[in-house]
């Protein structure tokens, strides 16, 4: 049942259910957790970003398969 759904699902939806069961499978990792943390301390002791330094990350991550 589930895959004939998922097959009527235009490519934006199939898109967001992707990312959304990648969200999943890494949210309870250690690996992701510690990259979570250290980010948010970076965040606390004021390190920010330029939107061009956020866009070339989220790149390299799309690239990553991230």
């Amino acid at each position: 049942d589930l895959k004939n759904e998922i097959g009527k699902w235009d490519e934006e939806e199939r898109a967001f259910a992707e990312a959304y069961l990648k969200h999943l499978r890494r949210r309870n990792l250690l690996s992701n957790q510690t990259d979570l943390e250290s980010g948010m301390r970076e965040f606390d002791e004021g390190r920010s970003f330029s939107i061009e330094q956020v866009e070339k990350m989220h790149e390299a991550l799309k690239t990553e398969g991230k």
